[in-house]
C-alpha cells in the first residue's frame, strides 16, 4: 500500500486515527497528515496515497472541494469522508464527487478498522486485476505478430478464408490494405550463410531484419509482415497512399536495403511485385516479387518485376522453363526434397506471372508438371499403382479450379506426397497382421478420423487384441505411435516446404491447428514456427 492521508483541521482527530492504524497493524505506511484542503491537495500530489480520510468542514478549501481536485488528479485514491451528524447532508454530494464511504464523528476504532480493512482488500483486488490486464495485453502483443504472419500465409498460399473474414481480421489487427503489392526480403547466399550460423544467430538475424522492416515502413497499419521461410520474408504493403508508384516502392526498398547493410551487416535483396486492386491477387504479386529476385544482377539490391521486362505472350506454344524443369527432375531422382520444393516454387512463380489471366493454360501446364514428377518418382522405385492413384486425386483437385494461392500449395503438396511414396521401403511378402496394421497407419495417418477399431477390422483382429500386439511390437500404444508419426511428417513439411503451419497441421491429421500447436510444442519442445526457423537450413 502507498499510505494513508488524514485530512482534518483538528490535530487530536488526526493523531487518534494514526494511533488506531498503528495499533491494529493495518500495513499502511506512511501516514500523512494535512490540516486543510489546500495542504491535502499538495500532499496527495506528492505522496499519491491509496486511502484518504477527508474532513468535510475545514477553513479555506473545504473537504468537498479538495475531494473534487484529488479525484481528478489521483483517480485511484479511495476517499472516505469524516462527518458529524449535522453534516450528513454533505455526504451525498461527496459521494457524487467520487468518495467511496464515510465515517461519523466521533470515530469508533472498530468501525475505522473495518472500513480500512475493506478498502485494503478492494485495492489489492484492483491491483491484481490491473496486473492481469497488463499481462493479457503483453500476451496479446506477443500473439498479434503471429496472427499477422499467419494471415500473410493465408492470403498468399491458401486463400481458404473469404474476403469478409479477411477484412474482419485486418480490422482486429488495425490494418488497412488497399492496392496491395508484395515485397520480398531475401538474404543473399542464404544456403551458405545458414551453414555457419547457429540456430540462435539465425533467429536473431531474422528478428533484427524484421525490426528494421517495421521501422522503415513506419506506419504499421500499411503493411502485413509474414514469417521467415528459408531466408525469405514476405510483406504485403498497402500502396494506395504512400507507395503509389514503382519509384516510391523502390525508394522504400532502397532505404531498407541500406539500413540492413549498415546496421546488421547482412546482404539482402528487396524485390517487389505489381500492385493489384484486391487481396485475391496478392499471390500473383508474390510470384512476381520472387521472379524479380531471380533476375538479380551483380550489385542489384532492389528490384521490381517491371525491371524484368514484359511477360511472355500468353500462347499455347509456351512451355514452363525447361532448365528449371530438368533441374527439378534431377533433384527428385537424387531425393533432394528441399531443393525440389524450392524449384517447384520457382516454376509456379513463372507460370503465375505469365498465365495469371489464362487459367486453362495455367492448369494444363500444372498437370503436365505433375505427370513428369509422377513418372520420375516411378522411375526411382515407387509403386506405379500408388503413384497413379495419388496423381489422379491431385488432378481432381487441380481441375476443381483452385485459386493462384491454392495452386502453389497444391504443387508443393503433390511433390511432397509423391516423394514420400518414393522413399517408402518395398513391400515384403507374407506380412503378419501387426505389420499390415502398422503399414495401414503409415498410409492413413493424415486422416483425422482414423481409428484403432477401423484398423483392427482391416487386418482381421479384435480392437483390444490389436492394441496389445501393437504395444508389444512398437513399445508404445497406438495413440502415441500415431502422434509420433504425425509429428515426424509435420517436422518434415516444416523443414522442406513453405506451407502454412495450419495447412501442415491439416495435412498430417490435425484439423484443429490449436491442438497441433499444443501437441507439437509439448513433444518437440519448440513451437512449429520456431522449429521451422531453426531447421530452415
Amino acid at each position: 500500500m502507498s499510505g494513508l492521508l488524514v485530512v482534518d483541521d483538528t490535530a487530536l482527530i488526526r493523531s487518534t486515527i494514526a494511533s488506531i492504524v498503528s495499533r491494529e497493524n493495518l500495513a499502511l505506511s506512511p501516514i500523512i497528515e494535512a490540516k486543510n484542503g489546500e495542504e491535502a491537495v499538495r500532499m496527495a500530489r506528492e505522496h499519491q496515497p491509496d486511502i484518504v480520510f477527508m474532513d468535510i468542514k475545514m477553513p479555506g478549501m473545504n473537504g468537498l472541494q479538495a475531494t473534487s481536485v484529488i479525484r481528478q488528479e489521483q483517480p485511484h485514491s479511495k476517499i472516505v469522508m469524516l462527518t458529524a451528524y449535522d453534516e450528513f447532508s454533505y455526504v451525498q454530494e461527496a459521494l457524487k464527487l467520487g468518495a467511496v464511504d464515510y465515517l461519523l464523528k466521533p470515530l469508533r476504532p472498530q468501525k475505522l478498522t473495518e472500513v480500512l480493512t475493506h478498502l485494503q482488500a478492494t485495492i489489492q483486488e484492483e491491483q491484481e486485476q490491473q496486473q492481469a490486464l497488463v499481462e493479457t495485453q503483453r500476451r496479446l502483443d506477443e500473439t498479434l505478430p503471429l496472427v499477422e504472419a499467419n494471415l500473410v500465409d493465408e492470403i498468399i498460399y491458401r486463400q481458404l478464408l473469404d474476403l469478409p473474414t479477411i477484412e474482419k481480421m485486418l480490422q482486429q489487427l488495425n490494418k488497412t490494405i488497399a492496392m496491395p503489392a508484395v515485397m520480398v526480403v531475401s538474404i543473399d547466399n542464404f544456403n551458405k550463410i545458414v551453414k555457419r550460423l547457429t540456430q540462435e544467430q539465425l533467429q536473431r538475424s531474422y528478428e533484427s531484419i524484421t525490426s528494421l522492416v517495421s521501422q522503415v515502413i513506419a506506419h504499421p497499419a500499411d503493411a502485413l509482415i509474414g514469417q521467415w521461410q528459408v531466408g525469405q520474408l514476405a510483406v504485403i504493403l498497402s500502396t494506395a497512399e504512400r507507395w503509389e508508384t514503382v519509384e516510391a516502392l523502390k525508394a522504400l526498398g532502397q532505404q531498407l536495403w541500406q539500413r540492413v547493410a549498415k546496421e546488421i551487416h547482412t546482404a539482402v535483396t528487396v524485390s517487389f511485385g505489381k500492385q493489384y486492386a484486391t487481396l485475391n491477387a496478392v499471390p500473383l504479386s508474390y510470384a512476381e516479387a520472387r521472379l524479380a529476385r531471380r533476375h538479380k544482377a551483380s550489385g542489384d539490391g532492389v528490384l521490381h518485376i517491371n525491371d524484368t521486362g514484359p511477360a511472355q505472350p500468353q500462347t499455347p506454344s509456351y512451355a514452363y522453363p525447361l532448365a528449371l524443369e530438368k533441374e527439378l527432375l534431377d533433384n527428385i531422382r537424387l531425393k533432394q526434397e528441399d531443393m525440389s520444393l524450392e524449384l517447384v516454387n520457382e516454376i509456379v512463380d513463372d507460370l503465375l506471372y505469365k498465365y495469371k489471366n489464362a487459367p486453362e493454360i495455367l492448369y494444363s501446364y500444372s498437370a503436365e508438371l505433375l505427370t513428369l514428377i509422377s513418372r520420375t518418382v516411378i522411375d526411382i522405385g515407387a509403386t506405379a499403382t500408388e503413384v497413379l492413384d495419388l496423381s489422379q486425386r491431385q488432378l481432381a483437385v487441380l481441375f476443381s479450379s483452385p485459386s493462384p494461392a491454392q495452386l502453389r500449395a497444391w504443387a508443393l503438396n503433390s511433390l511432397t506426397e509423391l516423394m514420400t511414396i518414393s522413399n517408402m521401403m518395398e513391400e515384403k511378402p507374407n506380412k503378419d497382421a501387426v505389420q499390415l496394421a502398422i503399414e495401414y497407419i503409415h498410409k492413413h495417418h493424415h486422416r483425422p478420423d482414423i481409428s484403432l477399431n477401423e484398423i483392427a477390422k482391416t487386418v482381421g483382429l479384435s480392437q483390444s487384441h490389436l492394441a496389445y500386439l501393437l504395444k508389444e511390437r512398437l513399445g508404445m500404444n497406438y495413440s502415441n505411435y500415431l502422434s509420433e508419426l504425425r509429428l515426424k511428417h509435420a517436422k518434415k513439411l516444416l523443414r522442406t516446404t513453405t506451407l502454412t503451419i495450419t495447412a501442415i497441421a491439416q495435412a498430417v491429421g490435425y484439423p484443429n491447428p490449436t491442438n497441433f500447436y499444443r501437441i507439437f510444442q509439448r513433444e518437440i519442445g519448440l513451437t512449429p514456427k520456431a522449429y521451422r526457423q531453426t531447421k530452415a537450413g
